[in-house]
């Protein structure tokens, strides 16, 4: 029907697709990632305060004396779902909608960048289990993806002023701008390559608009990091979050979260598995078209590969990364099928193949794309913190420590969910238990034995001499640290349920 051939019907159904899809492998009423409990409860300070501009409650980790909000304008944004849904429960439907907004951007600028069926590309996009799991967290993965998006497209287009406005927006959104630019300046290289070697295209204009645009998105990260309330804190939190934490990678140091691994077979077949077979299919139609039918789609595709080379070899260390590589993968693979004459490539096919092939090899792909977002569903839920798990402890730990007082607990990434019960206690580490190591190495050495069980005893000169804490909140699940407060008489069990134990240190 004439209808859905109109690109606003087409983006909004995307949208609308999109977002059941995110609804369904959302977990209601519990985020799959604890960071969300810290970016909901930010964003409630932002509300009642202003900018966050020091982060007391954590004053053992270098957060304590510089902390940045590197979310800041995601944070901004959580507000009105906030007032009008509640601090969590608002969390959770932003992020669905922020979701189904990135799938959309993906086929605006599939349009954009003039790419046959965009729709198609941005639900492949969408299937992906990479961003199945990383659009569901409650995390400024979307907003950043959105411009990540309109950023490199902007780049393509040689638009500079819009390049500057995203770049700024950026900095004010997410701490990790050096990969945006690295990704730009990759795809410059590979558009300029391709021009001068393959199409043997020797004008300087071409390239010097092309280096406009990346300085331009350098000003714009340069403003946008001159406008953020935390200023003053950004380089040092630069340095730690980018080299501490995504470079050096303390592994076997700290228990890092899965992020910061390097991925498994099952993980790379699973990010290889839709973009291959989409490509398989290309190559076979740019094979048999021929000839290159559009250069400046061909010098694009080759820059998205190029660009897409970064964040994916980043990603062999830390699979975190992958999200990033995932839109210019897809991309790329949908600008390369531009030079595709799809009536004669399809005739092509019918020579070659029976006309059973096509569906038996369609249900094929759809019986592996199913079990692979049933498989991201299913985790989702297994990781799923039920809102409010640590009320019942938190009501008692109130009832005999002072605000002001640290409330020690036994692991760094249950910190977000009792800082949004409470924001009135200092704890231990969160966020990343390598703000801790950084800061005090030697506490976070003794933190990190007791909770992995590999010593049985200094529990007590730790939690109440080094820490100067007299309540421990401790995550049922974390099994080796509550055995071993439980075999000291030292602590006294004052509440217990199927969340959390809550011990208290005798003098």
């Amino acid at each position: 029907m004439r209808i859905f051939r109109n690109p606003w019907v087409q983006g909004l159904l995307v949208f609308l697709a999109s977002l059941a899809w995110f609804s369904w492998l959302q977990s209601w009423g519990a985020f799959a990632d604890p960071d969300g409990f810290y970016h909901a409860k930010i964003a409630e300070l932002i509300a009642k305060q202003g900018p966050v501009m020091s982060f007391p409650w954590l004053d053992l980790t270098t957060l304590g004396r510089s902390f940045v909000d590197q979310n800041y304008l995601y944070h901004l944004l959580l507000i009105p779902f906030e007032r009008v849904f509640g601090m969590l429960p608002g969390t959770q439907i932003a992020t669905v909608l922020f979701a189904a907004f990135t799938i959309t951007a993906f086929y605006a600028v599939a349009r954009w960048l003039r790419v046959p069926l965009p729709w198609l590309w941005a639900l492949l996009f969408m299937l992906m289990p990479v961003m199945g799991r990383r659009l569901s967290w409650a995390k400024s993965g979307a907003l950043v993806q959105i411009l990540f998006l309109f950023g490199m497209s902007a780049l393509a287009k040689r638009k500079a002023w819009l390049i500057f406005l995203i770049s700024t927006l950026y900095a004010l959104t997410h701490g990790g701008w050096i990969l945006f630019l690295a990704c730009q300046t990759a795809y410059v290289i590979g558009e300029w390559a391709v021009a001068r070697f393959s199409f043997q295209e020797r004008s300087w204009k071409d390239a010097r608009s092309a280096i406009w645009a990346v300085a331009a998105s350098v000003a714009g990260i340069f403003l946008g990091s001159l406008l953020h309330p935390n200023r003053e804190a950004l380089w040092h939190f630069f340095v730690t979050t980018v080299i501490s934490i995504g470079l050096v990678n303390p592994v076997g140091q700290v228990p890092l979260g899965g992020e910061w691994y390097a991925p498994e077979g099952i993980d790379l077949f699973t990010f290889f598995f839709l973009p291959t077979l989409a490509g398989v299919v290309v190559l076979f139609g740019a094979f048999v078209t021929r000839h290159v039918r559009d250069r400046e789609a061909a010098k694009r595709a080759v820059g998205y590969l190029c660009a897409f080379a970064i964040p994916f070899a980043w990603s062999l260390r830390s699979i975190r990364f992958q999200e990033y590589a995932a839109p210019l993968l897809v991309m790329a693979i949908a600008l390369l099928a531009i030079q595709v004459d799809r009536p004669r490539a399809r005739e092509k096919l019918l020579e070659l193949f029976p006309r059973w092939i096509a569906p038996l090899f369609l249900t094929g792909i759809a019986v592996v794309a199913a079990h692979q977002a049933w498989d991201v569903h299913q985790m989702i839920r297994s990781y799923a913190k039920p809102f409010g798990r640590f009320a019942p402890a938190m009501a008692v730990v109130r009832t005999f420590v002072a605000p002001g007082e640290r409330v020690a607990h036994s692991a760094w990434d249950i910190f977000p969910e009792l800082f949004a019960e409470d924001d009135r206690y200092r704890y231990v580490s969160g966020l990343d238990p390598t703000f801790l190591l950084d800061e005090h190495p030697q506490v976070s050495k003794a933190y990190t034995e007791l909770f992995l069980g590999t010593t049985s005893t200094g529990a007590y000169e730790l939690i109440r001499h080094a820490l100067d804490a007299r309540v421990v909140v401790v995550d049922r699940h974390d099994r080796a640290f509550e055995s071993v407060l439980l075999s000291d008489h030292r602590f006294e069990v004052m509440y217990a349920d199927d969340a959390a134990t809550v011990f208290r240190t005798f003098p």
